[in-house]
């Protein structure tokens, strides 16, 4: 039988109009169940083949466009599951395995650098996949080294709503984490990627020499944040702008958009501007490399322009399509990137929403600035539901601050990337240049350490689930004139769906029955107890700002928050946590109420030992030294029995106590007592350092906060403990 595509689709149905974009959104659900199941992929593709020869054989016109749909959705569950089913069976994880690869990336971490490995060779066995390794050495980007590392496998993480390392790495296509014993270097690449790499550190190298906000100006422009000072970062975070640190196509296409607009002035022909176009993004390429926003814009514009300059009337959703399956096939696991997340949603609001926002602001002149704002609108209203999942937090502020910084940021790169330029072809004949970069790239910093005053003014709110996102930008489209509905059905759709967001965002979340603890990875006690009836309390505050994030992202309404030490590790979380009415009671040793309340102004209860009541099962014993005038033991009851002792003191445990779980502060400078009966051991010391003897005497587990990032303890029948890097 002679198959014609054109006999399938001869009317201009909903699916026949736009191809390429439904298959997109097809496989893109498809991806998203995928991530969730845990069937075997090739069971998902058989029900795709069947679909795809049920479309191929179908008479009634009407139905094989939603035959073809249904096998992309399944086509897009069974490339999901291939993604993420890694038989680990064939690799090399003993003690000390050998590994060579290349330096694709490197991050500065506190005490270590973590480096993506590509062309990773495991002994003789090639990977089909990088690895991300720990070392103290220091190498470049597309430098060869070979190391002799402990590696481990990423693990899934099952607890709600926390970070799935599996899921990260896969989304940088990585398949291992490894910590390295000894490594060197052993060549340097000399291809397309080097060259790419090269242009980018010679930018760095000139704004180095160029701009004394070398570090800003870096991070605006290359998304390079390794040299920027934290407290400035902080502020940007803060100010909730700190999307601007990092490259974004959106801010490149604006650049590509002033010099269309420049050439337009200069009365240069149509096919000359789309072309100068085009080169900009070819240029971009080289300076910024493989970043995923650049690359998915590069994509997007340039076969926008293709079809302007063959005078061809193009359809922006078909393009961003074009540009999805070019960015997700190689890796379906790269829509858990936060980067390729954004990325997308902006686009798709921007595409959805502009005729709307350009009519309404069509009063505005120039029709540029008009332009412009309606853009910027647009991005924003698109971003919201990720920046509330990433910032947990929304206030007017942060809605004309983002108006603000998007404007003067698509004003502002483009100048700081041709000083750049200038400045590497005419070197110290045009320094003043620097000055003038310097003094625009202070107005974002003096805006960014000027936000605090507004920060009364948050609302602080959980982080949205998939399916509040997903309904969010239907809605989006439903509102846009990209669709083929009526006013009536669309009026409908959107109303159903917008309750059922308002339901699923407000509607409090049924309470475990359960117990459980949080630890998280700090210099110092920071943990989260949340008890059967939903009552939560945070005992220490050692991560700062982390900490208090944690409870905001999950929702929790503490009653209880346990200041420990006047340390700004732990003042900082409880400021944190203050802002946005996130405390309940706040406790704290006698040194530590007078900063809290004399440099924060926060209310605080003096804590000496005390008995805090959770909720009918669950107690906090908090036992304070006098002479040493601190708090030294913590004890978490359940039905009068001591399931967690969380000990503080510089002499460890006295050798007579029982628990299920010990949290051991002093492992570094003190030996534990062999008379210490407990199931679980945690502690903290870095990759690098050493614990003083512990007894492995087979009736415990010994964790390591630095190594598992987080670890919650689960007290039900038994004791459960999950780590957020592994369990070992």
């Amino acid at each position: 039988m002679k198959f014609n595509l054109q006999d399938h689709f001869p009317y201009c149905s909903l699916t026949a109009r736009r191809p390429l974009f439904l298959a997109a959104i097809a496989f893109l659900l498809g991806l998203l169940l995928g991530g969730a199941v845990e069937f075997s992929c090739a069971a998902f593709f058989a029900v795709a083949a069947a679909l795809f020869l049920g479309f191929l054989c179908c008479y009634r016109r009407s139905f094989a466009g939603f035959l073809l749909l249904a096998s992309i959705f399944f086509c897009g569950i069974g490339s999901m599951r291939h993604a993420l089913c890694i038989d680990y069976t064939q690799m090399d994880l003993e003690h000390g395995a050998v590994v060579e690869g290349r330096v694709e990336r490197k991050t500065q971490k506190e005490g270590y650098v973590l480096y993506r490995l590509g062309e990773v060779k495991i002994g003789e066995e090639e990977l089909a996949g990088g690895i991300f390794l720990s070392s103290q050495s220091d190498y470049q980007v597309d430098d060869y080294i070979i190391a002799q590392a402990n590696l481990r496998i990423p693990e899934r993480a099952d607890y709600p709503q926390g970070f799935d390392d599996f899921l990260y790495c896969r989304s940088q296509n990585v398949l291992l984490r490894g910590t390295a014993l000894t490594d060197q270097k052993i060549g340097e690449a000399k291809d397309i990627s080097s060259f790419f790499h090269g242009v980018n550190r010679w930018m760095r190298a000139q704004m180095k020499g160029l701009f004394a906000e070398s570090a800003l100006a870096q991070s605006l422009v290359l998304g390079e944040n390794g040299d920027l000072e934290p407290e400035v970062a902080a502020q940007f975070e803060q100010a909730d702008i700190g999307h601007i640190l990092s490259v974004s196509g959106i801010y490149l296409f604006f650049f590509a958009m002033l010099l269309e607009r420049f050439l337009l002035f200069c009365h240069v022909p149509k096919k000359w501007r789309d072309g100068a176009g085009i080169l900009l993004f070819i240029l971009l390429l080289f300076i910024f490399g493989e970043n995923t926003a650049v690359w998915r814009m590069a994509i997007y514009y340039g076969a926008l322009k293709i079809c302007s300059i063959c005078w061809k009337q193009g359809d922006e959703l078909t393009f961003l399509a074009l540009a999805f399956f070019v960015t997700i096939l190689p890796n379906p696991a790269k829509v858990y990137d936060l980067g390729v997340q954004y990325s997308y949603a902006a686009v798709f609001s921007l595409i959805c929403l502009m005729p709307y926002f350009e009519k309404l602001l069509s009063r505005i002149k120039p029709d540029f600035l008009s332009k412009a704002l309606a853009s910027v609108l647009c991005l924003n209203i698109g971003l919201l539901p990720l920046l509330i999942r990433q910032e947990n937090k929304i206030w007017a502020f942060s809605l004309l601050a983002n108006l603000f910084v998007t404007l003067y940021t698509s004003f502002l790169l483009p100048i700081l990337t041709i000083f750049t330029l200038i400045y590497g072809a005419f070197g110290e004949a045009v320094s003043f240049l620097g000055a003038i970069g310097d003094e625009l790239i202070g107005v974002l910093k003096a805006f960014a350490g000027r936000a605090e005053i507004w920060k009364r003014a948050a609302l602080a709110l959980p982080s949205p689930g998939a399916l509040i996102l997903l309904l969010w930008f239907l809605l989006l489209f439903l509102l846009s004139r990209r669709n083929f509905l009526s006013r009536k059905p669309k009026v409908i759709c959107a109303g159903a769906f917008a309750v059922v967001m308002a339901v699923a965002a407000f509607l409090p979340l049924p309470s475990s029955p359960g117990i459980q603890i949080d630890f998280l990875n700090a210099d110092g006690l920071s943990a989260v107890i949340r008890a059967e009836n939903g009552a939560c309390a945070v005992v220490g505050t050692a991560a700062g700002r982390s900490s208090a994030d944690y409870v905001i992202k999950n929702g929790y309404a503490p009653q209880y928050t346990i200041c420990l030490s006047k340390e700004e590790r732990h003042t900082e979380g409880v400021e944190r946590l203050w802002e946005f009415g996130h405390t309940g009671e706040v406790l704290a040793p006698p040194d530590a109420v007078r900063v809290l309340e004399q440099r924060y102004g926060i209310a605080c209860t003096e804590m000496k030992s005390t008995i805090l009541t959770l909720s009918p099962r669950c107690r906090i014993f908090i036992t304070y030294h006098e002479v040493h005038q601190m708090i030294e033991q913590i004890r978490v009851e359940i039905d009068g029995r001591c399931v967690c002792l969380m000990d503080l003191s510089e002499d460890g445990p006295n050798g007579q106590e029982k628990a299920d779980v010990l949290y051991w502060e002093g492992a570094d400078r003190t030996a534990l007592s062999e008379g210490i009966e407990c199931e679980y051991l945690i502690l903290r010391i870095p990759e690098w350092g050493t614990a003083l003897p512990v007894s492995h005497d087979g009736k415990r587990q010994i964790c390591n906060l630095y190594e598992a990032g987080k670890i919650t303890v689960h007290f039900g029948k038994h004791t459960r403990l999950e780590a957020m890097y592994g369990s070992g």
